[in-house]
């Protein structure tokens, strides 16, 4: 009974890790792109709808 208990534990606190990484790791992706764009690294045109078009390295 008890290995039933540590077993649903483990399951539930890796469902609930994955939940808040990945609305995290979302968060973390777009800071780090805004921030290359505002450095210089990316180049990027502000579409008239507020996002960004990332460019490839050899289009002007």
């Amino acid at each position: 009974m008890a290995e039933l208990f540590m077993f649903i534990s483990y399951v539930l606190g890796t469902v609930m890790g994955f939940y808040f990484a990945r609305s995290k790791i979302k968060s973390i992706i777009g800071d780090t792109i805004d921030s290359l764009i505002q450095q210089g690294y990316l180049r990027a045109e502000k579409k008239p709808n507020g996002e960004f078009d990332i460019k490839k390295w050899n289009e002007l």
